[in-house]
């Protein structure tokens, strides 16, 4: 008898370790693996040759010729591209075609803009037409007036005419706070990867301009209201494409 008791034992032993095995294995299998949200681009302003933006949305515009009311509207779509880029002394400069700017005072047929915009370090400038080459030419044109952007953004104004004696944020580019996003229904873009964003404002007594920007991306939605004749944009990106 005790050697019966024996030999189960021995046949039983193999099933009894893979059945151990198989236990402690099992949470690491079971497990699921940490996932991380794909990361933003580093360039917080991808200027790169053959990048472009689509934005779509509603326009509104004067027009005493055809409409009964004076009035017209449609939704439109607008594509801002960098046709290409080069560096003039300091500055990384790109060479592009069109802006959702172009749709205030909208005309039919209205063609989209040339213009540069000029890197110096986190500053950025629009300086319209796309003939400079030289670096003293440029440098006539960065100033007040064509400065936008600056990355990160400073509280306050990012520039304002020296002759404005204003302590608030009328009549010059100014940011508000930071926050983290989402891109939803942007194609191109992972709804998935967080961005950096915040709004770029410019408020006067005649009009308005309003730039939600996104680092890794750029421009995300642009508004535009005339407090007086009517001229409206309200347009969002619906593609960022970036050239490989």
């Amino acid at each position: 008898m005790k050697r019966l008791s024996v030999l189960l034992f021995l046949l039983f032993l193999p099933a009894l370790a893979a059945c151990s095995s198989k236990k402690t294995s099992d949470p690491a299998e079971t497990k699921p693996a940490a996932t991380r949200a794909p990361a933003a681009p580093s360039d917080p302003f991808p200027l790169h040759a053959g990048n472009y933006w689509i934005y779509k949305g509603q326009v509104k515009w004067t027009d005493t010729t055809t409409e009964p009311q004076g009035i017209a509207e449609a939704t439109m779509t607008w594509k801002m591209e960098v046709v290409r880029t080069m560096n003039v002394g300091k500055y990384d400069v790109a060479v592009m075609k069109g802006h959702p700017s172009d749709l205030a005072w909208y005309e039919k047929d209205k063609p989209r803009s040339d213009y540069l915009i000029v890197r110096d370090g986190g500053t950025y400038y629009r300086v319209d037409g796309a003939a400079i080459s030289d670096t003293a030419t440029l440098d006539s044109k960065l100033d007040f007036n064509s400065m936008f952007l600056k990355l990160p953004p400073p509280k306050g104004c990012i520039a304002r005419d020296p002759e404005i004696d204003r302590e608030d944020t009328m009549y010059c580019w100014a940011a508000n706070e930071t926050k983290q996003i989402h891109l939803e229904g942007v194609s191109r873009v992972s709804p998935q990867t967080e961005f950096t964003a915040f709004e770029l404002a410019m408020r006067s007594l005649p009009e308005h301009n309003i730039v939600s920007f996104a680092e890794g991306v750029g421009m995300t939605a642009y508004i535009y209201g005339h407090h007086g004749t009517v001229s409206e944009v309200d347009v969002k990106l619906i593609e960022f494409h970036a050239a490989k």
